[in-house]
């Protein structure tokens, strides 16, 4: 089971952390009061961008032509074949959510396409002709 842990974003100036919401931190930290914690402190990974979301929307309208399947459809299918889903726990309960792909990270979404593109046999269009549009 995973846990909805929350990430706190911030940048290190002169060896010290500065956050960017520090009352917010601040006030889930008093939530653990008297509490042993685990700090982890690493280097922000680039989610995948807006430029990079429309590509992959343009690709499923492709898949669309060429399937004669939904584009919201195939969305939520590739989400559920390629990427593996959250477990959480509510009310003392596990319960499956489905993947997203909002938090992929750019090399992560990279290989989703690439994932489709071998699950289809279809080619994903190309990059710089889509971006040179």
């Amino acid at each position: 089971m995973s846990k909805l842990i929350p990430k706190f974003k911030g940048k290190v100036e002169n060896g010290k952390l500065i956050l960017e919401r520090p009352q917010i931190f601040n006030l889930y930290l008093g939530g653990l009061e008297n509490k042993v914690v685990e700090v982890i402190v690493q280097k922000q990974v680039k989610s995948r961008s807006d430029k990079m979301n429309r590509y992959y929307w343009a690709f499923l309208h492709v898949l669309e032509q060429e399937t004669g399947d939904d584009a919201n459809n195939l969305h939520e299918y590739f989400k559920r074949v390629l990427l593996p889903p959250q477990i959480i726990e509510v009310f003392g309960k596990e319960i499956k959510l489905p993947a997203t792909t909002t938090k992929l990270s750019q090399y992560e979404f990279t290989n989703y396409i690439s994932k489709i593109e071998r699950l289809t046999g279809i080619k994903s269009p190309d990059p710089d002709e889509f971006y040179s549009l």
